[in-house]
């Protein structure tokens, strides 16, 4: 829970800064902000502000569940949770293809093993009762050539990565881990 000095941290930015109201500011439904009689500096009056001026509202009503679900939706909150995607997405973006790289022998061999059993698949049902002969040569040049099998590696590389990241959004952005 945000506790007055993570909320007074937070907005020191706004106390930091000087708010400079000038004539004809429009507050509310016509009212407006009448100007100081005319000084002999600036024509602008300066409010500083100050930790003391902000008023941090505390309800000792809310229960613990209203009050997660009120910082869920505070607007520190979700800066924290970008910046959290932020450092998570490039270590994804990096891990996963270093990840392949370190187990590529393993995993071209586990794609050998699938494909070949698509293959016995496809052949159990298949209709005609003999191979056609320039599919079984295609087959052979597939199979036997390890440019496609990195190349393949690399699109479900690819795949994966994509499928790393959204889960990554949706348990940071959806679930507020």
């Amino acid at each position: 829970m945000c506790e007055e000095n993570v909320i007074r941290h937070a907005t020191e930015a706004l106390i930091q800064k000087e708010e400079v109201i000038t004539p004809g500011f429009q507050l509310a439904e016509g009212q407006t902000v009448t100007p100081p009689p005319p000084p002999q500096a600036p024509k602008s009056q300066v409010i500083a502000l100050s930790p003391k001026h902000i008023r941090i509202p505390h309800n000792p009503h809310l229960t613990a569940a209203q009050k997660a679900e009120r910082c869920r939706n505070c607007v520190i909150y979700s800066e924290h949770q970008r910046l959290k995607y932020q450092v998570i997405a490039p270590i994804i973006v990096l891990g996963v293809p270093a990840m392949v790289v370190w187990q590529s022998s393993v995993l071209l061999k586990g794609l050998d093993t699938i494909f070949q059993n698509i293959n016995q698949l496809v052949a159990n049902l298949s209709l005609s009762s003999h191979p056609v002969i320039g599919t079984q040569a295609v087959l052979q040049l597939v199979q036997n050539n390890p440019l496609a099998d990195y190349f393949m590696l690399i699109c479900l590389t690819i795949v994966v990565i994509s499928l790393v990241l959204r889960f990554a959004e949706y348990c940071i952005f959806t679930l507020k881990i």
